[in-house]
């Protein structure tokens, strides 16, 4: 007999992600603000576009982040970034 997959509609998966959520004093700012700086919005697009964010900060983000300002700071990282390589490419062209 093989094993069957076990199909999950929508509301079984949002159970299960939300139960990964840790739910810890630790994610709140000390002064019991419960948003996300300019600052760590930043640092958090950059972690995320690199692979490297924890599950904690990345279920603080979720929590208390602005969708707002993470689609902002996202395009504004994916802008320098596109800058950024059309400025390595024209710098290689030059000196060929």
């Amino acid at each position: 007999m093989t094993p069957r997959k076990q199909n999950l509609n929508t509301n079984d998966k949002h159970k299960a992600i939300s139960h990964q959520i840790p739910h810890d004093s630790k994610l709140q700012h000390n002064d019991g603000k419960n948003d996300v700086s300019l600052f760590k919005t930043f640092i958090s697009v950059l972690s995320a576009g690199l692979g490297v964010q924890t599950n904690e900060i990345r279920c603080r983000d979720f929590k208390h982040g602005s969708p707002k300002l993470f689609l902002l700071a996202g395009l504004i990282s994916t802008l320098a970034f596109v800058a950024l390589l059309v400025l390595l490419v024209n710098l290689a062209i030059q000196h060929l």
